[in-house]
C-alpha cells in the first residue's frame, strides 16, 4: 500500500512540474548563439525595418528611447524584461559572442535571459549590453476636417417641389437643411447623414419664395459650419420646361463630337441618343437639368452620326423629344496627310527658288 501511495505522490508531483514548465515555455524562448557583436540589423527579416534600443550597462531599472519603454530586473548574469510595445528580438551580449532571443509574434515580456555560456566554467558570461529589436508603430493619421459641400443649388421642379443639389464635401458626416419662408424664421426641414447629394422639399406652396441654407454636421450630429444658401420662388403655375432651341453638334479635330445646348429654366434632365446611318437610336447619356453639353468620344473618324436630345423628368422618364442634329466626324489621317503635303510643297518651292537663283 505504501508503495502505491509513493507512486501516486510522485506522479502528481511530476504532473505539477510539467505544467509549470509548460507555462515557462509559453512565455520564454531558447536563445541562439551568434558570433561576434551583432546588432538588430543583422537579423531583421527581408522587407522589415527593425529599430534597435541598446541598453548599456545592464542594470535593473526603467529605460526608454522615446518610443519603446523597457523595465529590466537583473539578477547577476540573468534578467527579466517587460515592455510597452511588442519586441521582435533581444540580443544579449556577453563575452566574445551574443545570444539572440527571437519572438514570433513579438512579445512584451520574457524572463531568464542571459549571455552565451562560458565553456571555462559552464556559466553565462557577464552581461555587456542588451539590444531590443522592434518595429516602430506607424503614426496615426490625423483625422481630416470635414468640408462643406460645393455647388449648392435650389431648383423648382415641374410639380412645384424644390430640388436641392450639391457636391458633397470630403469626409462630411452629414448635413442639416434649414428653410426660410418669405421673411420668416429659418426652420430645420431635414437632417441627412452620410454621402448624400440631394434633397427634395415637397412641402411648398405656389407663389411663395423660399431660402434654403445647408449646414455641415460633425460625427455627433451637431452643426459645425453654415455652408451655403440659395433662394427660389415657386411660380403660381409651375412652368413646363421647354426644349432647347440651339441644340447643335460640332465635329472636333480629334475625331470626337461636341454637343451643346442652352437648358430652359426648370429643366430636370436630358437624355442623349445616337445612331449611324440606317441604324436605330441608342441612348448614350443621361444628364442633369442644368447640363449645357456633352462630348461623345466613342466615335469613328469619317462616320456620319445623328444625335437626338430628349427632355426628361427627375426620374429620367422622357417628356419630349427635342430635336435631331447630324454631323460627320473629321478624318484624322487626311488632316495629318494634308499637313505633311503642305510641308512637302513648301520644301519643293524652296528648292525651285534656289535652283532659279
Amino acid at each position: 500500500m505504501m508503495k502505491k501511495k509513493t507512486i501516486g505522490w510522485a506522479t502528481g508531483l511530476l504532473l505539477v512540474t510539467v505544467a509549470a514548465l509548460a507555462v515557462v515555455s509559453a512565455t520564454h524562448v531558447d536563445p541562439e548563439k551568434k558570433d561576434g557583436n551583432p546588432t538588430c540589423k543583422d537579423f531583421e527579416p527581408e522587407g522589415v525595418d527593425w529599430t534597435e534600443f541598446k541598453i548599456e550597462p545592464v542594470e535593473s531599472g526603467d529605460y526608454s528611447d522615446g518610443t519603446l519603454n523597457v523595465t529590466l530586473d537583473v539578477d547577476r548574469s540573468h534578467f527579466d524584461w517587460e515592455s510597452n510595445l511588442g519586441v521582435s528580438a533581444v540580443v544579449v551580449k556577453g563575452g566574445p559572442n551574443a545570444n539572440l532571443y527571437e519572438y514570433t509574434p513579438p512579445a512584451t515580456e520574457d524572463d531568464g535571459l542571459h549571455a552565451p555560456i562560458n565553456p571555462a566554467n559552464d556559466r553565462p558570461f557577464g552581461l555587456s549590453h542588451v539590444s531590443f529589436c522592434y518595429v516602430e508603430p506607424e503614426e496615426p493619421e490625423e483625422p481630416k476636417e470635414p468640408e462643406c459641400p460645393s455647388e449648392f443649388d435650389a431648383m423648382v421642379l415641374r410639380n412645384g417641389d424644390v430640388k436641392l443639389t450639391w457636391v458633397p464635401g470630403e469626409d462630411a458626416p452629414g448635413y442639416r437643411i434649414f428653410r426660410q419662408v418669405e421673411d420668416g424664421p429659418f426652420m430645420e426641414i431635414a437632417a441627412l447623414r452620410g454621402h448624400v447629394d440631394e434633397f427634395i422639399d415637397d412641402n411648398t406652396t405656389a407663389g411663395t419664395t423660399y431660402t434654403y441654407v445647408i449646414t455641415l454636421l460633425d460625427e455627433q450630429g451637431q452643426v459645425v459650419e453654415r455652408c451655403a444658401r440659395d433662394t427660389v420662388t415657386v411660380p403660381e403655375e409651375p412652368k413646363e420646361p421647354e426644349c432647347p432651341e440651339d441644340f447643335k453638334a460640332t465635329a472636333l479635330e480629334d475625331g470626337s463630337v461636341q454637343l451643346s445646348w442652352t437648358p430652359d429654366e426648370g429643366s430636370e434632365g436630358f437624355s442623349l441618343f445616337r445612331r449611324e446611318s440606317g441604324g436605330s437610336f441608342q441612348k448614350i447619356a443621361d444628364l442633369p437639368g442644368n447640363a449645357t453639353g456633352y462630348t461623345d468620344t466613342d466615335t469613328e473618324v469619317g462616320v456620319t452620326y445623328e444625335y437626338a436630345l430628349a427632355l426628361t423628368d427627375s426620374e429620367g422618364r422622357v417628356l419630349e423629344r427635342c430635336g435631331v442634329v447630324e454631323v460627320t466626324t473629321i478624318p484624322v489621317f487626311p488632316t495629318a496627310l494634308a499637313t505633311v503635303a503642305a510641308v512637302g510643297l513648301s520644301g519643293l518651292g524652296y528648292a525651285l527658288v534656289r535652283r532659279r537663283k
